[in-house]
């Protein structure tokens, strides 16, 4: 699943990231941080539920 830069973050605009292990503690956060300082995200993990809620959490942390 892959999140867009949310707009008006500076840090990492145009930057692209890929999070293995989104839908566990540290890939999360990870992902969370990326998000909120502009770099578009591409979350990765083997199970779908930790990977749909991980992707809801980043899509709000920008």
């Amino acid at each position: 699943m892959r999140l867009p830069a949310k707009e008006g973050a500076l840090k990492l605009a145009s930057k692209v990231a890929i999070v293995t292990g989104a839908g566990r503690n540290v890939g999360e956060e990870v992902a969370c941080a990326l998000v909120a300082e502009g770099a578009n995200v591409a979350l990765v993990d083997n199970n779908q539920e930790r990977l749909d809620r991980a992707v809801e959490k980043a899509s709000k942390a920008g």
